[in-house]
Order: structure tokens, then C-alpha cells, then sequence
């Protein structure tokens, strides 16, 4: 999910074990700042997924939600821009494995 709404929605559904949330970062915008609702998802797996030079987050932005989840979260950085993906498929495959280790079944 991407991290504008993937964190809030996550944030007020209990019945989402784990979360996944690619390219994204802290907007510092109160109210719409996935970092408000990141606190409410820490007891509950997150990987957030980070391009290295992301043109819309800066690394400072993704760090700051990062800590915000205060959980059970992983970072993953990798090489290219917000929508330009160097070697998309091993992002994937490392999407997919975060989501077979923590949601059964």
C-alpha cells in the first residue's frame, strides 16, 4: 500500500496483521501525516520500503515515520527514485517474503 493512506487504514482496522508500505515518508501535516497514525500500528509487523533518491521524501521525511511506528517495523532502502525502481523484482520478492513470514497462511 502506498503510505498516505496504507498507514491510517492500517491504523484503524485491527483485522490487517502485518503491513507492507512502499515509497513514502512523514509529511509533517498533522492530521494527514502518516506519522500520526504510525503509534497505533506498533504492535503489529511493518516493513517500509525506501528509494534512495526519492524525489517526493526526503531520507529525513522516511526516518521520521520510521521511528514513528515504534514496533515491529523493518526498513528496506533501495537504489532508485519515487517511481523508478532499479531491480523492481527482488523489491517485490522482498515485499512478498515480509508478508509469508508474518501472516499465516
Amino acid at each position: 500500500m502506498g503510505v498516505l493512506v496504507g498507514v491510517p487504514f492500517m491504523a484503524v482496522d485491527p483485522r490487517i496483521r502485518a503491513g507492507v508500505f512502499a515509497v513514502g515518508g512523514a509529511t509533517g501535516t498533522g492530521t494527514t501525516d502518516p506519522a500520526t497514525y504510525a503509534p497505533l500500528i506498533r504492535d503489529r509487523p511493518v516493513l517500509l520500503v525506501s528509494a534512495d533518491r526519492d524525489e517526493f521524501f526526503s531520507r529525513a521525511s522516511v526516518t521520521a515515520l520510521y521511528e514513528s511506528f515504534g514496533g515491529s517495523q523493518e526498513l528496506l532502502e533501495f537504489p532508485g527514485t519515487h517511481g523508478n525502481w532499479l531491480h523492481p523484482g527482488r523489491r517485490y520478492r522482498a515485499m512478498f517474503d515480509f508478508f509469508k513470514a508474518h501472516v499465516p497462511g
